[in-house]
This record gives structure tokens, sequence and C-alpha cells, in this order.
């Protein structure tokens, strides 16, 4: 396992987030409110939390409901597949979550049914400036000029 799976093994599960929205692709669905069901599983290194069981260590699970709840009760989505990347991309802006889940189900969206589900899961890159090595800098060069492109890929293949 490498570092990257290693800090993804441990999980935040916050279920059955409920709020109403106006939701939906037909005239009747956006003239009132409806309920969605949102469960987010936050995928995350809970090890030094565990350890110094500071919420300084983790996250703040009622701060991040409540900006869900109200982003969601504000909105005006046709689909909850759009619905569920915003959530994702308001999850995903928190420091410490590096992968999420996101399950959006919509109860009245079918008659005869339960709900309606789509589950979504999306991952952040962060580069660590440690790890990354600088650009290599040839003198003379400017990226912003083609014409250069041939003399750079000269200079960068005898110059090994």
């Amino acid at each position: 396992m490498n570092k990257e799976e290693d800090r993804n093994t441990d999980l935040i599960r916050i279920n059955d987030i409920s709020a109403g929205a106006i939701i939906g692709t037909e005239d009747y669905e956006r003239e009132t409110r409806q309920e969605i069901i949102l469960t987010l599983t936050i995928f995350t290194d809970l090890r030094e939390a565990g350890n110094s069981d500071s919420l300084a260590h983790t996250m703040d699970y009622s701060a991040l409901e409540s900006r869900v709840r109200d982003m969601v009760e504000s909105s005006s989505f046709q689909l909850i597949e759009a619905l569920a990347e915003e959530v994702a991309r308001i999850t995903l802006e928190l420091e410490r979550a590096n992968e999420v889940k996101v399950s959006v189900k919509k109860p009245s969206a079918l008659n005869m049914t339960g709900s309606a589900e789509v589950e979504i899961t999306r991952k952040i890159k962060r580069s660590s400036s440690r790890l990354s090595k600088p650009p290599v800098r040839y003198p003379g060069v400017c990226s912003e000029d083609p014409s250069i492109y041939p003399r750079v890929l000269a200079l960068v293949l005898f110059s090994r």
C-alpha cells in the first residue's frame, strides 16, 4: 500500500441529511420543495484526531452538515446528479478531505418506488510542495514562443 492509499483508508460518514429543495425537470417539481436525502462518505486520515482527541485534527461534522443543508435548500438544480456534484465540490474544499462519496436520494422521483438515487465518488489531488520538483529552466527559453521548442528539445537531448 502506498502512502496516498494509506491516507484514504479512514472515513467519516454523515448519514441521511434531509433537506428540502427545488429540484426536477418537470414544471410541477419546480413549484414546491421536495425532500432530498444525502449521505456523505469522506475519506481522510483520522490517525492524528484519534491520537489527540482534538476537533482541530478532524472535520467539524456539524459545520459540514449545515453548509451542505444550506446549499441544498437554497439550490434550484434540475438533476440530482448536478446536486451531487456540488455537494462533492463543497466537501472537497475541506483541507482534510481526500475523497468523497455522495449519495443523493429523491424519494418522490418515481411513482410506486421508494426513491431514485445517484451516488458519485470524487477525489482531489493535492500537490505537496515538499515532494514536487521545481520545473527545469533553460536560459533564453520562453514558453510563450513556440518557435523556440525545437531548440529546447535539442538542448534537452544533448545536455544529457
